[in-house]
């Protein structure tokens, strides 16, 4: 399967795709044997492996204030590479062409309800208000991000080092360079892998889906999708929908659907049809959540790149109705404070468009010296020109650079190490599901391939393992 990857490189044009072909080998609900001073309500299985034994902040949650530097950062994420985000065989698999002839998917009743015993061994008994806790999360043992067999391959200090990554939960992505059927036979590969049998672990995966096209990238987002494209979305979620059916999943939909928004910045390249995908989106939200046990976050940026009101409107006409609520940072750097607040400000608008009651997850997977992408345009001598491959921290004590972040977790408060205000913490207790890694900083551009250099440095300059 070919491993959806994030956003396509920011500022190259049509990276070449991964050629290595892979067989999906395993994944198990396992954590890091690794001492770790942070406790989490949500917890795994330990790696039995012998060999294993705050931010600083610039800037204050903005609204596009940084988008009036010369260089667009709405075009930046717009020139991105077309990649998939797979570590498998690219498979030049046009999806829609193989499904264009289906019509009328329709929303699909709510499975009937399963006997009490079948419940309980999938839903963990609850321990807190948000549905990622109280079980195991999964980790991903497996080819496909290049991470696992690095790790399995290393001796010494590296192997040390690569396993802060490669024994934490990390979300798998999936995209549009699988075909329809393929992205149903590989999620349902990848579940029975993470869960290893146990159906209480969580599931954790993103469906990147939005910008069709065999890489797996966003490089047609200035042409308007064709009714055969709109079709073939719809099929390909529903594939994905029933191969992820009864499990107890988290998914992130849609990273990057903040580029559906109107740009920050006058001339920037527009997505040529955004409300057209939007309803897709939506459609997809709606499929999704109606799953027994799947909870559904929808991409909306950084706080470092839309306002509350351009997120609203992007949630609003994207089926933030069905979702459990909304995810931040997968594409950018910013503190995790940062976050909780844009977070908590955008939470608010949305209870008064008439959406109640929304939570969020914040990815952390690199910004354990976050920056916001202000900095970084004010930087780019120490951070390097390129936002998606910025510098890595050089040691534990350096900051504003990239690092591995707090490692996934249910339990988002009361952790002294990112230097969150008495506010921030409360807000984070009661409105953020977790902390998750759906960012890639182990991966060149965050996208693709595997880059072994970059891997070790982020984790050796961690602050938090």
């Amino acid at each position: 399967m070919p491993l959806p990857l994030r956003h396509l490189s920011r500022k190259k044009a049509a990276l070449a795709a991964v050629a290595a072909a892979v067989t999906l080998t395993g994944v198990v609900a396992g954590t890091t044997a690794l001492a770790r001073s942070q406790g989490a309500s949500a917890t795994s299985t330990a790696d039995t492996s012998p060999a294993l034994s705050t931010a600083a902040k610039t800037s204050t949650p903005p609204v596009d204030a940084h988008r009036a530097t010369a260089t667009s950062h709405h075009a930046h994420h717009a020139h991105r590479a077309h990649r998939a985000h797979h570590p498998q065989r690219r498979t030049p698999t046009r999806a829609h062409a193989a499904v264009a002839h289906t019509r009328g998917i329709h929303h699909p009743a709510h499975p009937a309800a399963r006997t009490r015993s079948a419940q309980a061994a999938i839903t963990p008994a609850a321990t807190a208000t948000s549905p990622l806790a109280g079980g195991p999360w999964g980790v991903y043992r497996g080819p496909w991000d290049g991470v696992y067999p690095a790790y399995t391959s290393a001796t010494g200090a590296a192997k040390t080092a690569l396993a802060k990554v490669a024994l934490q939960p990390r979300v798998i992505w999936f995209a549009s360079n699988q075909s329809t059927s393929q992205v149903g036979t590989n999620i349902r590969n990848y579940i029975s892998g993470v869960q290893a049998g146990k159906p209480s672990t969580l599931v954790q995966l993103a469906l990147f889906r939005i910008f069709p096209g065999s890489d797996g990238g966003e490089g047609g987002r200035n042409h308007p999708l064709t009714a055969a494209e709109q079709t073939a979305y719809k099929a390909w979620m529903n594939s994905a929908a029933t191969a992820i059916g009864n499990t107890r999943a988290a998914v992130v939909l849609e990273p990057d659907l903040a580029l559906l928004a109107p740009p920050n910045m006058s001339g920037a390249e527009q997505t040529a049809d955004p409300a057209v995908r939007e309803s897709l989106v939506k459609w997809a939200a709606q499929r999704l959540s109606a799953l027994p046990h799947t909870t559904v976050y929808l991409d909306c940026g950084d706080s470092d790149w839309l306002s509350v009101t351009k997120c609203v409107n992007l949630l609003s006409a994207s089926g933030i109705q069905y979702a459990r609520g909304f995810a931040l940072g997968a594409t950018h750097y910013s503190p995790v404070g940062d976050n909780i607040t844009y977070g908590a400000q955008l939470a608010g608008a949305l209870a008064t468009a008439g959406y109640p009651g929304k939570h969020f997850v914040i990815d952390t997977a690199d910004n354990g010296r976050g920056f916001t992408w202000l900095y970084w345009h004010a930087h780019q001598g120490r951070l390097g020109s390129d936002f998606d491959n910025a510098a890595p921290c050089n040691s534990v004590t350096d900051t504003l650079c990239d690092t591995l972040g707090v490692p996934p977790t249910a339990t988002t408060w009361g952790d002294p190490r990112l230097g969150l205000s008495a506010t921030q913490d409360a807000q984070a207790k009661s409105l953020v599901d977790g902390y998750l890694w759906f960012g890639r900083p182990w991966l060149d551009r965050q996208a693709s391939p595997f880059d072994l250099k970059r891997t070790l440095a982020v984790a050796r300059s961690t602050p938090y393992q």
